[in-house]
């Protein structure tokens, strides 16, 4: 069995989640008798996060061991947290002081 939590539920009031938040969860069967009592709380291991988007990378550096005379090599840090799911890609901006754009 499973049901689909709305993100917006638990981001409201009362419980007012921040993004990236583990969810606690306890769960009551209930019958034409009457109510279960609750089930114990979900495993610290097994507990669902609110995803939300990465922090941005940081420390971007030139990278000088790639660098030739029609390229040049950028590094970085991933930021703190990832969201709650695996980076996929990454998008670089240039810019020479103007306005960034996108590669």
């Amino acid at each position: 069995m499973y049901c689909l939590v709305p993100i917006t539920t638990l981001r409201s009031t009362p419980f007012s989640l921040p993004w990236g938040s583990q969810i606690v969860a306890k769960v009551m069967a209930r019958n034409v008798y009457g109510p279960s009592g609750l089930s114990v709380e979900t495993p610290s291991d097994q507990r669902a996060t609110i995803l939300t988007i990465p922090d941005p990378p940081k420390s971007i550096t030139e990278v000088l061991a790639p660098k030739t005379t029609t390229s040049i090599g950028l590094s970085w840090v991933n930021g703190d947290s990832n969201g709650g799911a695996t980076v996929t890609s990454y998008t670089i901006s240039i810019s020479s002081g103007g306005a960034f754009t996108e590669l």
